[in-house]
């Protein structure tokens, strides 16, 4: 990254100044980025492969079913 001089904000909170010169001249500073050629390819394809929100309930309430629902096994404690 390339040695960036400072940039004092103006802090004058005037309603009426609409000059953003000292955003404009910060963010021409920032270096771009180039996401890779496939990436939105390979994020699809990602999303595709989840389940959806309707099955991953469904996979919840069988896992809550398997385990005794709202029964807590305590071997060693008597019954209530």
């Amino acid at each position: 990254m390339q040695d960036i001089t400072p940039i004092f904000f103006d802090d004058d909170n005037d309603a009426n100044d609409d000059n953003y010169d000292d955003v404009d001249q910060l963010f021409n500073k920032l270096e771009t980025f180039q996401p890779p050629v496939d990436m939105v390819a390979r994020i699809m394809n990602a999303v595709s492969q989840m389940p959806s929100p309707l099955e991953m309930q469904r996979q919840q309430q069988r896992s809550f079913l398997a385990m005794g629902g709202l029964i807590a096994h305590k071997d060693d404690l008597d019954p209530s």
